[in-house]
């Protein structure tokens, strides 16, 4: 689901809101927000399915994946990284490094 207002499309957050995610699972949410399937999504990406698949169960991405799905995905680029920040904080400490 998603709004259109004045020719931009956005997402609405979730009840939890954007915070309570992991990367994996804001890709994964977001996706299904916005009704696409894997090779939709994977193709307004510019990415393989294999490759989608690959960072919806916990791959690393690269920051230009990153930029890609935000694009697609309609997302302001911060929330992802702030999903990024959170799985490295848990991983490494409480001032994790990017």
């Amino acid at each position: 689901m998603y709004v259109v207002i004045d020719g931009i499309q956005y997402v609405p957050l979730s009840p939890i809101g954007y915070s309570e995610h992991s990367l994996s699972a804001l890709l994964i949410h977001c996706r299904k927000v916005l009704g696409y399937s894997l090779e939709e999504a994977a193709q307004r990406v510019g990415c393989s399915v294999e490759l989608l698949v690959e960072l919806e169960l916990g791959f690393e991405p690269s920051l230009g994946q990153v930029l890609a799905i935000a694009k697609a995905y309609w997302i302001p680029f911060e929330v992802f990284v702030a999903a990024y920040v959170k799985d490295h904080a848990k991983a490494s400490g409480p001032n994790p490094t990017i």
